[in-house]
């Protein structure tokens, strides 16, 4: 008969990547609400940021499949870039009352 052990920290790796991509996908959430409630969008902010953080989960997801080791860091960059865009995208927005096409 044999026991195998579970590796916990492998475990212990996966939900705390789980619970970081979460966050940032509820911090993104509300961010991206923020940034579309600001562009008055008749109503369907939360639609558009539900959106938003689907995309991004969907792209953690993937890069995960490929590459764990990577997955973190790809996704904070892509937070820091969507955050870098809404900032830009609102200061333009206040100057000019229309977003860049």
């Amino acid at each position: 008969m044999k026991v195998v052990i579970m590796n916990t920290k492998k475990q212990g790796n996966t939900v705390l990547g789980l619970v970081s991509s979460l966050l940032l996908c509820f911090l993104l959430f509300i961010k991206s609400y923020i940034f579309y409630s600001r562009l008055s969008l008749g109503g369907f902010e939360a639609v558009f940021a539900s959106a938003t953080c689907a995309i991004y989960l969907l792209v953690y997801y993937i890069v995960q499949f490929f590459s764990e080791k990577h997955a973190k860091r790809v996704i904070i960059i892509i937070y820091c870039v969507a955050s870098v865009l809404m900032a830009v995208d609102s200061v333009y927005f206040s100057y000019v009352n229309h977003m860049p096409s």
